[in-house]
């Protein structure tokens, strides 16, 4: 049974609309890693992470960094 009006491709526009999602969704997450990248290595120059792995060193920076965040936010 065939319903009238729906077809089973999207558009070409809808392709398009989609593509476009998509590469601002990639930029998007590159642009997350850079953040976190310089989140990280900021709180490595800090020398508060010395002696951890690089694991632990990810970790704790993003915990500083959201407890600073969170600090600053409240001192407003």
């Amino acid at each position: 049974m065939s319903e009238v009006g729906i077809s089973k491709f999207p558009s070409p526009t809808k392709i398009k609309n989609m593509e476009n999602l998509g590469h601002s969704i990639s930029d998007n997450i590159e642009h997350m890693k850079n953040i976190r990248e310089e989140i990280i290595q900021k709180w490595i120059d800090s020398g508060l992470l010395d002696n951890l792995n690089v694991t632990g060193k990810k970790n704790i920076a993003e915990l500083y960094e959201g407890c600073a965040t969170s600090m600053i936010k409240d001192k407003k």
